[in-house]
């Protein structure tokens, strides 16, 4: 592959660019103005934020003691009846298959098959039982010696306060059993991002875990197409008919085109970065083909944010692995647009005019009139609780809504101030963990996947502006598996590198 002429074509006409753009006056612009600016207090405050080293809260801090209380007491009852059944247990048929059992494979099966599973078959109570399974057997085989056990000074302090204001929602929301419902799903998908960065252990696992994402996200493709050249009915609560007249969306096993193309962005990313990691060819063009399904059914779903997002995740990917293509790809894009199909730029052209972009807006309005009365509780966690406090304020087009339509806002209106702060200091926590992980290191297979995961995580962001993509517990199970990926690299990259 590496003697074909096409190769050896495309690289003569990359090298001449790059030769041109080298010598040109907006390079070398860039160039004085960042030796300009590199000494700066302000870039070496970034500097500093990003190269930081992960705090340590010894042993003795409030915080390890908290933890230590809640977990390992928890934990050392469950060690004490081992211990007491230890004899019986240690020869039984029962240990010996829990111990042989390869949980990582069986969650790897299992995240591919969540997303194929067809709307209408899928519980989401199978998410808590997925999850009370695999941590039972990992807490089990780690009291046995099989597992390390979960380290507790990885979590952190913002997710545990987090968790604490979604328990206070209980008791201050309006949402009854539906928030309970809610809350045992949110939390079984936060136990999932833990487990997985603690079974991360080498890069079989991670290419393991990704590898079957990819499997699942290409039949979940194949069915869309095979459902998209069967004939998808023109659904008015998914179009504007007055302004995408006639455009069919394709939704695959989620039933929700947004819903689906919200996966999707999550999964590109990942794809793009085996692409580039893998090195036997066959398995190279396989993966690629794979990832580029997922584009092209992605176009199909006509979500205007998802391709705004998927734009934004492919901008962070290259700002974080090969800045300088930055400039080439931008230019390549402008050149496409004349193009691209006509469905997305209609679709684009549509933002902020048609009925779905109206009645956003007064959803967004309603909330915020919502928030500013439940400053500090808010209504409680769930669609139920929302939607019986909304009512009450709501006006315009959106007399009546499930959701606000935004990730940011859902949470601030469901467990108020202190749990949203705590949110989004988790999320700078996340980015700030994959960024020192990716600028200590100049290996280059580490470097992609820690900016795939980025990418990922940007783009489900930036979607969650105009959308509450937690709203389907199919994607919010992935915003989880998307954390722990990024977390349990950067800890595997943080352990290979102290070797």
């Amino acid at each position: 592959m590496t003697n074909s002429v096409v190769l050896n074509f495309f690289v003569k006409i990359y090298n001449g660019i790059n030769n041109c753009f080298e010598n040109s006056f907006v390079y070398r612009f860039f160039v004085w103005l960042f030796k300009k600016t590199e000494s700066s207090v302000f870039c070496q405050f970034v500097k500093s934020f990003f190269t930081a080293k992960r705090i340590d809260y010894g042993r003795g801090s409030l915080y390890i003691r908290l933890v230590r209380f809640v977990i390992l007491g928890v934990t050392h009852i469950f060690k004490k009846l081992l211990s007491f059944l230890n004899p019986s247990l240690q020869n039984s048929v029962v240990h010996k298959l829990v111990v042989a059992i390869p949980i990582r494979f069986l969650l790897m099966v299992f995240l591919c098959l969540m997303p194929v599973v067809p709307h209408g078959s899928w519980n989401n109570m199978y998410i808590f039982l997925a999850m009370v399974g695999f941590m039972v057997l990992y807490l089990y085989r780690s009291f046995s010696g099989v597992e390390r056990g979960i380290d507790i000074k990885a979590i952190s302090p913002s997710l545990f306060v987090y968790g604490a204001f979604l328990g206070l929602s209980l008791i201050t929301g309006f949402g009854g059993s539906d928030s309970l419902r809610m809350l045992v799903i949110l939390l079984s998908c936060i136990m999932f991002a833990i487990l997985i960065e603690n079974i991360t252990t080498d890069k079989k696992v991670l290419y393991g875990i990704v590898g079957f994402l990819l499997v699942g996200a290409t039949l979940t493709a194949l069915y869309g197409l095979l459902q998209y050249a069967r004939g998808i009915e023109v659904r008015s609560e998914f179009v504007d008919l007055t302004a995408s007249e006639g455009l069919r969306r394709l939704f695959s096993t989620m039933d929700n085109p947004n819903n689906y193309a919200e996966f999707l962005i999550m999964v590109i990313p990942m794809g793009v970065a085996a692409v580039c990691n893998i090195r036997h060819d066959f398995w190279k063009l396989v993966v690629c083909g794979m990832t580029l399904l997922c584009v092209l059914v992605l176009v199909l779903t006509g979500s205007r944010s998802s391709y705004l997002a998927i734009m934004a995740a492919a901008f962070v990917y290259l700002l974080l692995t090969n800045p300088r293509l930055l400039p080439y790809c931008m230019i390549l894009f402008v050149l496409a647009i004349p193009f691209l199909p006509s469905s997305i730029i209609q679709r684009l052209q549509t933002i902020g005019m048609d009925s779905s972009s109206k009645y956003r807006m007064d959803i967004w309005t309603t909330t915020f009139y919502t928030i500013k009365d439940f400053f500090i509780t808010g209504v409680g966690i769930g669609p139920i609780a929302f939607n019986k406090i909304y009512r009450v304020y709501a006006g315009g087009l959106a007399t009546n809504a499930m959701h606000a339509h935004n990730l940011f806002l859902q949470v601030w209106v469901e467990i108020g101030i202190g749990g949203f702060l705590a949110f989004v200091a988790f999320i700078i926590s996340v980015y700030k963990k994959i960024t020192v992980a990716l600028y200590s290191t100049k290996n280059k297979e580490y470097r992609n996947w820690l900016a795939a995961f980025a990418a990922s995580f940007t783009a489900i962001l930036l979607m969650g502006l105009v959308e509450y993509c937690w709203f389907y517990p199919r994607v919010l199970l992935m915003f989880w598996v998307v954390i722990g990926l990024a977390l349990g690299t950067s800890r595997l990259f943080s352990r290979e590198n102290a070797k």
